[in-house]
């Protein structure tokens, strides 16, 4: 069975593909350490400023894309709420 991955990722002004190095990095890790197979759904949250905005699309992932892990850079007060998600 595939697991669902779901990251929230930033965009940068000083380092524009920092979601796509977010992503190749993660899959290229697990690619390396683990058998399993994944599926990787991703989110632009801009600079994720807004923790209303970030919570949306976690729920959207867990919810819809039936995430089983959600990854999100992102500042800890804007993505403390993301915690309710997990319990």
């Amino acid at each position: 069975m595939t697991k669902t991955i779901g990251l929230l990722l930033p965009r940068s002004s000083e380092y524009p593909s920092m979601g796509f190095d977010i992503l190749s990095g993660l899959t290229s890790g697990l690619a390396l350490h683990s058998d399993k197979t994944f599926r990787y759904v991703t989110d632009n949250i801009g600079f994720g400023e807004t923790a209303t905005h970030n919570y949306a699309c976690a729920e959207k992932m867990i919810l819809q894309e039936e995430a089983c892990v959600i990854i999100c850079y992102s500042h800890f007060l804007n993505a403390e709420p993301l915690y309710t998600l997990a319990s």
